[in-house]
């Protein structure tokens, strides 16, 4: 006899389908008594506080915190909802804070080379004129990135 993967079943083993299995799973005591923040994701910070704001570790929370909500409201399992929903505040809390710290610091570089731009203009300096430009235009960019869709 062989699978509908193509290799022969173990002894004693039933494959089953997803489809089977997984409502068993889903209403299990064990599932429901999994804490949400016990599973390990690796290369990932569960501690946002401890770092600067980033708009990719953000986003990735608040996508889990809504994974883990949609999970807990699937299964009934309310600690699950309810920490996924904290999850997904903190992570577009921790992507605003980084949205707003890199407009700030567009600001600063934008002023700055304004600064330098116009001191080098008056003063005969193209090499600092050129990085005034050069300086004020990056801001302005990240300035345009970090720009709240709101």
């Amino acid at each position: 006899m062989v699978s509908k993967f193509g290799t022969p079943p173990l002894r004693g083993y039933k494959y089953e389908t997803a489809t089977s299995v997984l409502p068993a799973l889903l209403s299990s005591h064990f599932y429901k008594s999994i804490n949400p923040h016990t599973i390990p994701i690796p290369n990932s910070s569960t501690n946002m506080s401890a770092q600067e704001p980033s708009k990719v570790s953000g986003q990735y929370h608040s996508v889990k915190g809504t994974l883990v909500e949609t999970v807990g409201d699937m299964t009934g399992a309310e600690t699950w909802s309810t920490s996924g929903k904290e999850e997904h505040a903190q992570g577009e809390t921790e992507y605003n804070a980084a949205q707003a710290k890199g407009y700030a610091e567009g600001v600063v570089d934008r002023a700055g080379g304004y600064k330098d731009s116009v001191v080098g203009a008056v003063t005969g300096d193209k090499t600092q004129q050129a990085s005034g430009n050069a300086r004020n235009e990056k801001g302005q960019a990240q300035q345009e990135m970090n720009k709240s869709s709101s």
